[in-house]
């Protein structure tokens, strides 16, 4: 079975990216029925169990060849045909791939200890399920998806759930990689993922992005279902920790560049001292200002007051006085929607909601170090610009963000220093909102944090503003949990602790098909809940 897994991943990871979908899933059938072994190619009873007419089938195995994929050979006794994969060109491959010796079984081990959390949902949709989807309307037995799932996007979610975490979070699925890793036109993989989330398989896709200053990489985020029926026995349930927001609400990263944009506007108001600043903002804009940040006042440490909305807004006008002309702080200024600028059409909105992915990400990461959890509970500061630094690496922040230049060698002059300093110190202050906002009512609501099972914050699309959820992955359940907690009620109470956990309201069953689509936990296009729909009688032919 071992022998198997292997050469699935090895097809997946190290196939030309040049074979087309349907050599594609021949090659997975050949793995599925014979493995490594080598097999006689009788055209009739193969084409049969291959689920391809003859013609197509032998079209398709000279295909695999000429990209060295299998071998064939004809007996010279017999005169009979014998196929087998060859192993050895995946090798070459893999050490052409990683520049060095490929050792498989070493790359084997990794893979399935550290690099792929879902093996159990991958290797059930390869394996176990790989006869149930529907290839064309010639098919000997009509397959048990037959218009609900056809191969091609079943190629497509072989690939989210092969890079997807334990949450069933991806952001390293752009259109390349899809395309490379299926064959598939980029309009075939819209239709795909189309289908994937009719069918509720795929909770949220967040638009990648290609203008922004802040956010280097375009790959959007994708969110899988892994309680779906499409997994059988390997699903995966939980908790969903899920918080409504008063109306108006905005992500962030949006409150932040409301305040920017303030400070745009009353510029001539703005001197060196950011306090005197402050003291004249609040005179002439106290409404536009008292907009909270934070739905609580933010720990500092057990000696010193709490970091109340006004010092906030101080230090973030601080960091405009020092770096006003700076990039990142004209990019925040256009996360929010004027009377003369539509985001929708600039793509500003999609370029917000994908930084505030990240954030969101990284929150959830830095929360495990050290238990952060904790120190967020008991009334220490959650996250300063040291400790982000210290984490850089760790966060790889300079893959994402313009912190750094490409070239480690190149000088950096003072200004640039200084500029790297105010990103970490933003990217610190955005990250300590998200953790009291969304992170802190969730470790409230939780009886013991020393058992606490790991977390994290769904990704949101731009259009979902209403709510955020959390996503506990909890192995002993056998159905998902929802709790929601009512913040409409946007004011400050004295004993929070206690007020959150009478707010919190517990569904007895599952929330409704529409109540999902509001929470974002299911798209708009969704026909069901975690179960597999009859979409339309399928007309494909093999391509």
């Amino acid at each position: 079975m071992e022998d198997r897994f292997l050469l699935f991943l090895l097809a997946h990871e190290f196939s030309p990216i040049t074979l087309s979908p349907t050599a594609r899933w021949l090659l997975l059938q050949i793995i599925q029925m014979y493995g490594g072994q080598e097999f006689c190619l009788t055209t009739a009873m193969t084409a049969k169990e291959f689920v391809f007419h003859e013609k197509k089938l032998q079209t398709t195995l000279n295909e695999l060849q000429e990209h060295q994929t299998i071998i064939q050979r004809t007996d010279d006794k017999s005169g009979k045909a014998f196929v087998k994969l060859d192993i050895e060109m995946f090798s070459v491959r893999g050490s052409l791939k990683t520049t060095s010796h490929f050792d498989i079984e070493r790359w084997f081990t990794k893979l399935m200890n550290h690099d792929l959390p879902l093996k159990a949902l991958f290797f059930h949709l390869v394996d176990t399920r790989l006869h149930d989807f529907y290839v064309h309307h010639l098919q000997h037995v009509k397959p048990i998806l037959s218009g609900k799932i056809d191969f091609k996007t079943a190629l497509v979610l072989m690939v989210l759930i092969r890079h997807s975490n334990q949450f069933g979070i991806t952001n390293k699925c752009g259109i390349h990689k899809l395309k490379h890793k299926t064959g598939l036109s980029k309009d075939a993989i819209f239709r795909c993922i189309k289908k994937l989330k009719q069918q509720g398989i795929v909770r949220t896709r967040v638009d990648g992005t290609q203008s922004s200053a802040i956010v280097r990489v375009s790959n959007p985020f994708f969110v899988l279902n892994l309680s779906h029926e499409i997994w059988g026995d390997k699903a995966r349930y939980g908790c969903f920790f899920i918080i409504k927001y008063p109306q108006p609400h905005s992500f962030e990263v949006q409150k932040i560049g409301r305040l920017i944009q303030l400070f745009e506007k009353y510029k001539t108001d703005i001197k060196t001292d950011h306090h005197i600043a402050f003291a004249s903002l609040i005179k002439k804009i106290p409404t536009q200002l008292s907009d909270h940040l934070c739905h609580r006042a933010i720990p500092k440490n057990d000696d010193q007051p709490k970091l109340s909305q006004e010092d906030l807004v101080s230090n973030l006008l601080n960091l405009y006085v020092a770096i006003n002309e700076d990039v990142w702080l004209k990019e925040f200024v256009s996360y929010v929607e004027t009377e003369t600028q539509s985001l929708q059409l600039n793509g500003d909105l999609s370029s917000c909601a994908l930084f505030q992915c990240y954030l969101e990400q990284w929150c959830t990461e830095l929360s495990y170090v050290k238990n952060r959890y904790e120190r967020l509970l008991v009334g220490l500061e959650f996250l300063d610009s040291e400790s982000i630094q210290k984490l850089e690496s760790t966060l790889r922040l300079n893959s994402f963000l313009s912190l750094l230049d490409s070239d480690r060698n190149k000088s950096v002059d003072g200004k640039e220093l200084k500029n790297l300093f105010h990103h970490i110190w933003l990217v610190g202050l955005l990250i300590t909102l998200i953790a009291n906002n969304q992170l802190y009512p969730f470790l409230v609501f939780q009886d013991n944090l020393k058992n606490l099972k790991p977390y994290s914050i769904l990704p949101r699309s731009s259009q979902q503003q209403n709510y955020s959820c959390i996503f506990m992955v909890d192995p002993t359940l056998q159905a998902n949990q929802f709790f929601l907690l009512d913040n409409t009620n946007d004011v400050q109470f004295e004993s929070q602790k206690q007020t959150i956990k009478e707010r919190i309201l517990s569904f007895d069953n599952s929330p409704s098909l529409q109540q999902l689509k509001d929470f974002g936990l299911l798209p708009k296009e969704s026909m069901s809940i975690d179960h597999l729909v009859f979409i339309e009688k399928s007309s494909v032919t093999l391509a």
